[in-house]
């Protein structure tokens, strides 16, 4: 081994005793990440759909958790993470949050062993740490150091890391990963953490769990967490995955002939025939899928110890990246943004008016290929507008919860396809300071909706 390997070695062990972390820095299931980038031209995508967290004061479910790596430079990679966090009994603020926001740029400085070369392989995570949605306001910046190093035995990955949080408060990270043989299908992973915001947090972590690795562009994951926050024990159980996709691929390109053209044997003849363009079954390639959307929604919502019904129209658009991960099924991330004429009254009168709907949703789904249809169901953090009016006063705020359902599409055209979607949405419990002088009051809104959908595809491939 040489001196170079021996030193970092050395450097990984003896400081992975201590050791998780507020402030994430991707690799799942890990709070830590490691010194590697994704491809030029290549998005990876780390998915956690659902997970849960337990302490003293609250359950929580978190969903989704996300982080977006694209290579857009030889050794560079540029990161977007969030999730979504929904407290549950018995928490006294059961308002959805979302948390976790950064935008950082990923260098590998020095190319080893996750590169296929020798020695440690070393990088630099840098960039903002952006405010939150009802938590974590205000900005801060982050940096991070990263040595890993692989053997046929296993593979280490250390980090060191300092922060200026959105408190403007200093943080310290140190978080070392432990993996077992990378040729190994399922491996077995674990993760110790320290971290340490001056004067306020102090957090010690361990994380055990596996990665099964199904192929060189899909893995999934799970991991059990017990963390002590400030002495406080908090335990988490987290799974997801891990794809990616390139739209430079030549296997996609590849698939993308066999989709367009057939060929079959003529029976007198014993001559190969290529019949017509094929029309591409839906999901089967990476694709983005721009839709508009129109329909209507209906409501419960609640005031104080009132309860009255909403409904109204609902439109607008949505987006999603896709990306199969199997020979029907396929997953992906999708937003929407649907205006919405959702109203009710009650006899006071009291008119609570559902203004904006904007869920952010994890997806999977199934196609099914000689027919061009695709059915799926999706999950996700929802944030919506509402106005209360209470005559002579009314208040307007931003409500956040969560929101599931089911769709279905027929392709129509290669690029075209349309669909029906079911949505059910629950905005939590939020105060609505609605009376000039007086304590605000209680408002929940929760419906469904049911629009039709007209999409357009793009496929990544060239």
């Amino acid at each position: 081994m040489s001196s170079i390997n021996k030193g970092a070695l050395i450097l990984l062990v003896s400081t992975s005793v201590i050791g998780w972390s507020g402030i994430s820095f991707a690799y799942r299931p890990f709070d830590s990440t490691d010194a590697a980038v994704a491809d030029v031209g290549q998005l990876e995508v780390e998915l956690g759909p659902v997970q849960f967290r337990r302490s003293e004061e609250e359950r929580t479910l978190i969903a989704p958790a996300y982080i977006l790596n694209y290579g857009f430079a030889k050794d560079w990679e540029l990161v977007l993470e969030g999730r979504g966090e929904h407290p549950v009994w018995p928490a006294e603020e059961t308002r959805s949050r979302l948390l976790g926001n950064n935008l950082f740029l990923k260098g590998v400085l020095r190319e080893g062993a996750l590169q296929d070369k020798s020695g440690p392989s070393v990088a630099s995570e840098f960039g903002a740490l952006m405010p939150g949605f009802n938590d974590e306001v205000g900005w801060g910046v982050s940096w991070l150091g990263i040595v890993s190093q692989r053997w046929s035995g296993g593979t280490i990955h250390f980090d060191l890391g300092a922060a200026l949080t959105r408190e403007h408060r200093g943080d310290l990270f140190v978080g070392t990963i432990f993996e077992g043989p990378y040729d190994w299908t399922v491996r077995p992973v674990a993760e110790v953490v320290y971290e340490r915001e001056f004067n306020t947090v102090e957090i010690y972590s361990v994380l055990a769990g596996a990665i099964w690795k199904v192929r060189d562009d899909l893995s999934f994951d799970v991991g059990f967490r017990e963390a002590w926050v400030n002495r406080q024990p908090v335990t988490e159980i987290r799974a997801g995955l891990t794809f990616a996709m390139s739209l430079q691929s030549e296997a996609m390109e590849r698939s993308g002939r066999v989709l367009r053209h057939r060929t079959r044997r003529d029976a007198a003849t014993d001559q190969s025939i290529t019949s017509e363009p094929m029309t591409p079954p839906v999901a089967m390639v990476p694709s983005i899928k721009l839709s508009l959307e129109a329909g209507g929604g209906w409501a419960r919502n609640g005031f104080e110890d009132s309860i009255f019904n909403g409904r109204g129209f609902v439109g607008g658009i949505s987006g999603e990246l896709n990306f199969p991960i199997g020979g029907v099924a396929y997953t992906g991330l999708g937003v929407s943004v649907l205006g919405s004429g959702i109203s009710g009254t009650i006899s006071d009168p009291i008119t609570s008016h559902i203004r904006l709907l904007v869920p952010v949703d994890a997806i999977i789904g199934l196609t099914f290929t000689p027919w061009g249809v695709s059915v799926y169901g999706f999950g996700g953090v929802a944030i919506g507008d509402v106005k209360v009016t209470v005559p002579p006063f009314s208040a307007t705020q931003s409500m956040a919860g969560w929101s599931a359902g089911v769709g279905a599409d027929v392709q129509l055209t290669p690029v075209l396809s349309a669909g029906v979607k079911y949505r059910h949405f629950d905005l939590a419990k939020q105060d609505f300071s609605i009376f000039p002088g007086e304590a605000p009051s209680l408002v929940r809104e929760r419906g469904d909706t049911v629009t039709g959908t007209l999409s357009w595809r793009i496929t990544t491939r060239r």
